[in-house]
């Protein structure tokens, strides 16, 4: 039958939430009784069950079919004394739902269990008067537990949170997560979660959550429901209570996070970009100098051809060029990103600083070394040798010491370095600066920040300990089991 369209009439008070004298039986059933999350009874005004669903049918374990045209009081359990309550028109005074009550119903089985009831009217469309009634019903144990829950992120949450049942129907959800989701109450109560963003949670993916012990997190994009963009992260967990399955939902809005995240993701793409530009200017500048430091040299020469044999001018000059080019090369380094190792190849480290004290010895010709075995090591040999050149010129131009020794030994897995002097020591605040530095980039000493860099390059350590008028031990170590993958790292 059509419905008809309602003439203009006086205003009057708005209708019960279940008065639906608009709709038809069969669009009631559809739309408030088969998809319902609860139980659900409907009957005539003398108590006879003229609808139900799955829900209610599970709560006594009657099959669906087995409860129509049966009294609906007959499913109670009613001891001697307590008041009567028999589903029928004669429980509404003054045709008013009563407040929600419990009442134990017995079970196929003649076990009881207690649900709640909340009865309501369903009054016809001309007369205003009673046509049908209609009771929601709900597992009070379980509609206890899940309400503890939520009552502790309804009102002073400012996260969005609900509670979902197996089937993806929403049970009840806080204020914060119906703004997020843009829909009304009524719009929420029609849909399964999926079918809020489809695209990113669909069913078989729900179907699979629920299965799975884990927490879930989905990021749902809902920009499509408003003027600007607007994502939402929604943190699943599974519940149990008595039993059944609950889904556990915090929504959080990350909107202003994703467009912070992205601001930055902008701004560490636009400095590796001018980091890589001023390592083009930086080699660039490079060339240039050694290609002058080239000039000079040659002119340097030419020099020597005409003056006396005994002018140590021309000496000095080689000194500084090469001294330059060593602090372009060294500058380079600093400042080059990502890969700075080179050959590797087997390192024989007792050769290799026999040779490196041969060479700086002529500075301090007092000092006195002593190289105890040193074992092998596979590495990029000349970035090892500007290593130890720079802590041994350190403890040469820098500690007055009278002794230095490097020892090693070979550890299952690592090979420790050991550089020892005997000098006036490093003072407490420069040895906190030296720390900072290589901590936070910042460069305090610029011999010790190649040597933390080519340490760091060949995935090793070093450290460090001083005393003043005792002395200095730097420590290096460094794996045994290093490949020139290690530069590709």
């Amino acid at each position: 039958m059509k419905n008809k369209k309602r003439a203009n009439s006086p205003e009057r008070k708005q209708p019960h939430p279940f008065e639906f004298e608009n709709l038809t039986f069969n669009e009631l059933y559809e739309i408030f009784i088969k998809k319902s999350n609860d139980g659900i009874l409907v009957t005539d005004l003398v108590g006879k069950i003229l609808a139900t669903n799955e829900k209610f049918a599970a709560f006594l374990n009657y099959p669906l079919e087995k409860l129509f045209n049966k009294p609906a009081k007959s499913l109670l359990y009613l001891p001697k004394g307590e008041a009567q309550f028999d589903f029928s028109i004669h429980a509404f005074k003054s045709e008013q739902e009563p407040l929600a009550l419990e009442r134990y119903f017995v079970r196929k089985d003649g076990s009881k269990t207690l649900l709640r009831i909340h009865p309501y009217i369903i009054k016809d469309q001309n007369k205003r008067k009673p046509k049908l009634l209609f009771y929601v019903i709900r597992n009070l144990k379980i509609e206890n537990e899940l309400m503890q829950i939520f009552e502790k992120h309804f009102t002073e949450s400012q996260e969005g949170f609900t509670i979902l049942n197996e089937e993806g129907c929403f049970y009840v959800a806080n204020p914060e997560f119906v703004k997020m989701m843009n829909l009304s109450i009524t719009e929420l109560s029609k849909k399964k979660v999926w079918e809020i963003c489809p695209d990113l949670l669909n069913k078989e993916k729900f179907q699979e959550m629920i299965t799975s012990t884990e927490p879930q997190k989905t990021i749902l994009d809902l920009r499509e429901r408003r003027e600007k963009k607007h994502s939402v992260e929604l943190s699943m967990q599974i519940i149990k209570i008595h039993g059944k399955k609950f889904v556990q939902c915090i929504c959080r809005d990350i909107s202003e996070q994703q467009e912070k995240n992205h601001k930055i993701t902008q701004q560490q793409q636009l400095l590796k970009k001018q980091k890589h530009e001023l390592e083009i200017f930086a080699a660039n500048i490079a060339h240039d100098i050694k290609g002058k430091l080239q000039a000079i040299a040659i002119y340097n020469n030419l020099i020597k051809e005409k003056l006396e044999d005994d002018t140590k001018y021309p000496e000095k000059i080689d000194e500084l060029i090469e001294e330059i080019d060593q602090f372009v090369n060294n500058s380079l380094l600093l400042a080059k990103e990502g890969e700075i190792l080179g050959e590797f190849k087997t390192v024989n480290l007792t050769e290799l600083l026999k040779e490196l004290i041969k060479k700086i010895s002529i500075i301090n010709p007092e000092v006195q070394f002593k190289i105890k075995k040193l074992p092998e090591i596979y590495a990029d040999k000349q970035k090892l040798l500007l290593v130890f050149e720079n802590l041994l010129l350190n403890a040469l131009t820098h500690s007055a010491a009278t002794e230095i020794t490097i020892s090693g030994k070979g550890m299952k897995e690592n090979i420790i370095i050991e550089i020892r002097d005997n000098g006036k020591g490093i003072s407490e605040g420069t040895q906190a600066q030296i720390r900072n530095g290589w901590e936070t980039g910042i460069i305090f000493s610029f011999g010790l920040m190649i040597v933390k860099k080519i340490v760091d390059a060949h995935k090793g350590t070093i450290t460090f300990q001083s005393k003043e008028g005792e002395g200095t031990i730097f420590t290096i170590t460094l794996p045994k089991n290093l490949t020139e993958k290690v530069k590709h790292s």
